[in-house]
């Protein structure tokens, strides 16, 4: 399996519609994405100390969700065995990123306020800033649940800890979350009370971060919000695509934008609902097999294999 810049993602029955949708308009629906780029330098050589932070960080991150899994489902994951836990009892230095994402405009709240979010397919939840986050949240668009009409507090709390302390930890409401025209009534979502210094907008030029991975890595336990549009009826298929690339990014939500490729795709199947995780056929070094057989993530929260 070979995955090129322009990686689409097809969503399993597990997005099936249990009931019958509202009578609505349903369209596929792009979302334009910019890039934030920081692993090459100005005279094209490689950042090493960025690609060392956001390799460490991207570690650190399918650790959290690991545990994740395990709290939610009450079972380890299979990777767990493996790299995941020995990274962390290895004692890598976790630094908070700065090197690269793809973030786009999503609207929250009633009346509906924009901002823009990393995509991540990496993780499954969504949090904003909120109104008693303190300096580090300056520059950013803050989500005040008392200023929406449909928000609601489900009296729980949240905390997303990496291993140096850094952290995002707040309140967990519900909401609604539209995207593109597309709408997930009471979607579960954090506002953060706590940001590290790497989400400053210096650092971190999106408001928050929207997740797209399955539930079970969820630290809410909770429908993310892709999941949450597929069983509303507000997509046409269960089905979202990513384009990535110089100019012209793209998330296209409830189908694949036809007018981006020609020929078919070739698909693989997910073999662990958590992550979007699929086997790698091989890596090649110099035309000679280097690995082969790998458990793999397509996380749009890095741009290293």
């Amino acid at each position: 399996m070979r995955f090129t810049l322009a990686t689409v993602i097809a969503a399993l029955p597990f997005f099936t519609v249990a009931a019958s949708p509202p009578a609505i308009q349903k369209m596929g629906t792009a979302i334009p994405i910019s890039k934030r780029w920081r692993l090459i330098n100005d005279d094209k050589t490689v950042n090493l100390d960025a690609l060392k932070s956001h390799v460490a960080v991207t570690a650190a991150k399918v650790h959290d969700g690991l545990g994740h899994f395990e709290k939610n489902t009450g079972a380890s994951h299979p990777s767990v065995v493996t790299r995941a836990r020995k990274r962390a009892s290895a004692g890598d230095a976790l630094i908070d990123d700065s090197s690269s994402l793809w973030y786009g405009t999503i609207s929250v709240g009633t009346p509906a306020i924009d901002y823009t979010v990393d995509f991540d397919t990496g993780s499954s939840d969504l949090f904003l800033p909120g109104p008693n986050c303190g300096s580090n949240c300056d520059g950013h668009t803050i989500y005040n649940p008392s200023s929406s009409s449909t928000s609601k507090d489900l009296g729980k709390t949240f905390l997303l800890q990496y291993g140096d302390g850094s952290s995002v930890s707040g309140e967990q409401y519900s909401d609604t979350v539209m995207i593109a025209g597309l709408t997930a009534t009471d979607q579960a979502l954090g506002a953060a009370s706590q940001f590290s210094s790497g989400y400053s907008i210096s650092e971190f030029p999106p408001d928050g971060l929207m997740g797209m991975g399955f539930q079970t890595i969820s630290d809410y336990n909770a429908s993310p919000v892709f999941q949450s549009l597929v069983s509303q009826g507000q997509t046409d298929e269960p089905v979202f695509g990513f384009k990535l690339a110089v100019n012209g990014s793209e998330l296209y939500l409830g189908g694949t934008n036809s007018a981006l490729y020609t020929g078919n795709f070739s698909y693989a199947p997910v073999t662990y609902q958590a992550y979007w995780q699929v086997n790698m056929d091989s890596v090649d070094g110099n035309g000679q097999p280097i690995l082969s057989n790998i458990d793999s993530i397509i996380d749009t929260g890095t741009t290293v294999v």
